[in-house]
């Protein structure tokens, strides 16, 4: 096989006739309403009044005043009124001596008409002097590493706190800026905020920071948080129906050991297939034979009723070819929407394609698929036939008649990679990536840093390593309660082109 050497180096005006039609009332107004007057002035210092009252240049409505209407630091529980195109906001409470506050109207005030928004912030200091310190956060999806724009940043007294003493949101670069801070010690945490309440919810994408920051330490820095939906909010989902006789559903592994119930009868774990090693929460579940509708599946708490109509049920069975990247064996795959009960061998023909000769077979089931390996020939084109019924599923679908012409890939077609790590890692995933699809993926266990990627086709490939750290071999999200970061993800985006009949060698270079 020839050889061939690549290192990756890390690093709208239209005119018309005039015609009779009605009158549109003009141009959308897509204007948020805009601040005429203020009683209090943006950054005003020595501020002792209880309420502030601001004009605007049109009438307006308030949109939850309650939620989207606050003081930050909050020191006091905001009041808030309108009065034509004039809003006041008042508080009882008295403030904190020589502290800076900003008010924030979050979305909180619309126009009448078009209901336009916006975010609006006045900041005052009950004292001599405005707070000046200010940080920067940097947000970023944990496992994509994709900036992450409107994501809210807060500034938490502990890591129990459920409201933040300072908030920001961050743009489309993903950055927020804190400005007007006061000196101390803070906890980071960042969050989606799916329902504009400014609480993280479980189900929130987010990152926190477990260990406290000083700002005045750290006010010339930019902080990286890094967000990803939390391990313990991943629930059972995604349940539906692949007629005639599969039930597909997303189950997280914590939960798979759990017993599941179709129709009050518990599911064996023979009638329980993985979609594929590289999905572990994705779970084929066989139907069998039944006549119900809708089909009860229950495991633990959670219940769904699927309709499973007369239709669903007397559907044949569809063969879908899964192409064979072992170039070393013939073998033909065929998958269908069933678990696979009895195949009959002597509605099965293969023909070499060249000759219509017959050729010898063995069969091999795998739950929902069916592997034809062919013996004794140097063709690599076959004609298959399967005829009705050579394939009969748990529900007793049987399949419908097949004749197909299948050219299967020789071993000069394919290429391979061959892999060289800077340094070791001792428990990491490394994922060769086409079109954004996970091709292949290796393990390393620390004691090489050569792997070997085989049966490729000709194309472009870049890497990626997850660093498994609790060696579950997959992709582990953040985890608050165990206060566990994110697992990193290392990305190597220049690409490796693969030719057939050779070997590519590469270089990946880990800077951890």
């Amino acid at each position: 096989m020839a050889r061939y050497y690549f290192i990756i180096l890390s690093i709208f005006l239209v005119t018309s006739c005039a015609q009779v039609g009605t009158i549109s009332g003009g141009e959308k107004d897509i204007i948020a309403p805009q601040i005429k007057k203020s009683s209090l002035k943006d950054k005003t210092v020595n501020f002792k009044d209880t309420s502030v009252s601001i004009d605007f240049n049109e009438f307006i409505v308030l949109n939850k005043p309650t939620e989207n209407i606050f003081l930050m630091p909050n020191d006091a529980a905001l009041v808030s009124s309108i009065k034509k195109k004039t809003l006041t906001i008042s508080w009882k409470r008295e403030l904190k001596e020589n502290t800076s506050y900003s008010i924030y109207l979050n979305k909180a005030v619309k126009d009448v008409t078009e209901g336009n928004d916006s975010l609006m912030k006045l900041t005052f200091s009950t004292g001599n002097i405005l707070d000046s310190l200010q940080i920067f956060v940097s947000c970023f999806d944990a496992f994509s590493k994709q900036k992450l724009n409107n994501i809210v940043v807060g500034l938490y007294d502990s890591l129990n706190s459920e409201k933040p003493r300072y908030f920001a949101t961050s743009n489309k670069l993903g950055l927020s800026a804190f400005s007007t801070l006061k000196a101390g010690n803070y906890f980071v945490k960042s969050f989606s905020d799916d329902n504009n309440d400014l609480i993280i919810q479980k189900t929130e994408k987010q990152g926190w920071e477990f260990t406290e920051i000083n700002i005045l330490e750290r006010k010339n820095d930019t902080l990286k948080s890094v967000l990803s939906i939390p391990k313990n909010s991943d629930k059972i989902k995604n349940a539906r129906i692949l007629p005639p006789g599969l039930i597909g559903i997303h189950i997280p592994e914590e939960k798979q050991a759990a017993k599941i119930f179709l129709d009050s009868m518990e599911i064996n774990l023979s009638a329980i297939f993985p979609v594929s090693s590289s999905k572990k929460d994705s779970l084929l579940i066989s139907i069998g034979q039944t006549n119900s509708n809708p089909l009860k599946l229950i495991i633990e708490a959670d219940t769904f009723n699927l309709r499973y109509s007369e239709k669903d049920r007397t559907t044949k069975l569809k063969h879908r070819y899964i192409e064979n990247l072992n170039g070393s064996e013939k073998i033909l795959e065929f998958e269908v929407n069933d678990k696979i009960k009895n195949i009959d061998k002597e509605k099965i023909k293969i023909l070499n394609a060249k000759d219509s000769s017959s050729l010898l077979f063995d069969t091999e089931i795998s739950f929902n698929k069916l592997r034809l390996k062919i013996k004794n020939t140097s063709s690599n084109e076959f004609l298959i036939e399967l005829m009705e019924g050579a394939i009969t599923g748990e529900s007793s679908a049987q399949n419908s008649p097949l004749k197909q012409t299948i050219q299967v890939k020789e071993e000069k077609e394919f290429g391979k990679l061959l892999v060289h790590l800077s340094s070791n890692i001792s428990s990491g995933i490394i994922e060769l990536i086409q079109k954004e699809k996970v091709i292949k993926a290796l393990s390393t266990n620390g004691t090489s840093s050569d792997f070997i990627f085989e049966n490729l086709l000709p194309g472009e490939y870049s890497f990626r390593i997850i660093l498994d750290e609790n060696k579950n071999e997959k992709w582990d999200p953040i985890d608050f309660q165990q206060q566990k970061q994110a697992e990193d993800v290392l990305y190597f985006n220049t690409p490796v082109k693969v030719r057939a009949n050779w070997e590519v060698e590469t270089t990946l270079e880990i800077n951890k």
